[in-house]
């Protein structure tokens, strides 16, 4: 991990395997900003855009703002273009040979999708067939911490999984006001939602509560 504190650089900063690049000799800034003229790349020697991130790393400006084309950052990142990397997500999988799963070991996944959300899922489907439905995403806590969501609405049933042990379940089609308590450990957990439908008309799910906003010290894992 390198510490970076008030660099000015006009040309590309490398930030590859936890370790910063810097391909100019560097002046010092007096207000502590850093200033990138460039592109700026984590876990890449090649990065697309203004930022583009890959992997993990750390870089820490321990005073100052920081930005990337601009010479003026208001924030602590200020960014003036194209961000290239990963939002937080749900990776959703569907089981196209059951209605009533429940465990995410007994899951038969199929087709994949992506859904980009900060911990909510909130969808309605109309004519859905007899499925299984899996969604999983992976969270980083640098200590333990407790995280709460609440189900508003469910049809037919969910099923949730925290590092490999169920946690709670919401049954039963309909208007809910259910709490979901996710006890995080430090280090990486594993949050997983089994949802399943009879292949009744309607199948929906409305979970509140966002992971990242509320909690700020709590990371997105890439899968």
């Amino acid at each position: 991990m390198k510490i970076v504190k008030g660099l000015t650089i006009l040309s590309m900063l490398f930030v590859f395997n936890m370790v910063l690049f810097i391909n100019i000799t560097p002046s010092l800034a007096a207000d502590g900003d850093l200033i990138v003229n460039g592109n700026v790349g984590i876990g890449t020697t090649s990065p697309a855009a203004k930022l583009d991130v890959e992997g993990s790393g750390n870089v820490v400006l321990n005073a100052g703002n920081v930005g990337v084309g601009t010479t003026a950052p208001y924030s602590k990142l200020d960014v003036d273009g194209t961000i290239s990397g990963q939002l937080p997500r749900w990776t959703c999988w569907m089981d196209e040979t059951s209605g009533s799963r429940t465990n995410p070991s007994t899951f038969t996944k199929s087709s994949q999708s992506v859904w980009t959300s900060f911990g909510e899922i909130n969808f309605s489907f109309d004519n859905f067939g007899t499925y299984s439905q899996l969604f999983e995403m992976k969270i980083y806590a640098p200590s333990a911490t407790t995280v709460t969501q609440k189900v508003y609405y469910v049809d037919n049933n969910a099923y949730f999984w925290l590092n490999g042990t169920q946690i709670a379940s919401v049954t039963g089609a309909g208007i809910k006001n259910t709490t979901i308590t996710w006890n995080l450990i430090q280090g990486i957990n594993n949050l997983k939602i089994v949802l399943n439908n009879s292949g009744s008309y309607n199948h929906a799910f409305a979970l509140y509560g966002d992971f990242f906003y509320r909690y700020p010290t709590l990371r997105y894992v890439s899968p």
